[in-house]
């Protein structure tokens, strides 16, 4: 879906999810169990609330691949220090839960033997709740880096899809990835 005139559409479906997550402005919570990547990752990113089982991995690999995390590129630097969040972004390095909850990525990091109690605890609280007051307390603190995130994202499907996807090496590194090879860079 990355490739030729497929990425547009791809690109338009994928951040849809976003755009609803916004619209419907109640809190949400990820559970991440084993790898958390790419754009599962930037799933994650966007919840607001994210318990992690300690065998997590966390981590946005696709620059190894020639194209970049829309999404992660302009949420990962608004959660964690800008500049760990460049590092991340620039060398797809993969992270354990552990250090993405140093990171502040993470809001918890929870042993695998009692993952689903732990999380099942944080959701009866926060479910217990008045849902109109959750959901103008989220709207309230979020409001305005909700707005900066619909703009912020804009900007970066415009750079993905009419700068980066024209590159020779978008490509290659997209079609490497599909033939299960490294790429070969061509610096264009």
């Amino acid at each position: 879906e990355h490739m030729g005139n497929n990425a547009s559409e791809m690109i338009k479906v994928f951040h849809q999810i976003f755009r609803l997550m916004i619209k419907v402005n109640k809190p949400s919570l990820a559970l991440v169990y084993g790898s958390c990547l790419g754009g599962g990752c930037e799933v994650a990113l966007f919840c607001d609330i994210i318990l992690a089982r300690d065998d997590a991995k966390f981590g946005q690999p696709e620059i190894q691949v020639g194209v970049f995390p829309p999404v992660a590129c302009v949420a990962l630097p608004k959660i964690i220090n800008q500049k760990k969040a460049l590092e991340l972004l620039l060398t797809g390095s993969i992270i354990s839960a552990v250090e993405a909850e140093k990171l502040g990525l993470v809001n918890k990091v929870i042993p695998a033997d009692q993952f689903e109690a732990e999380s099942n605890k944080l959701i009866g609280k926060i479910s217990s709740l008045s849902a109109p007051v959750l959901k103008f307390t989220r709207k309230a603190a979020m409001g305005r880096n909700d707005k900066e995130f619909l703009s912020h994202l804009e900007e970066a499907e415009n750079i993905y899809l009419n700068a980066l996807m024209l590159t020779e090496d978008a490509n290659e590194g997209l079609k490497a990835f599909l033939e299960k090879r490294k790429p070969e860079w061509k610096n264009k």
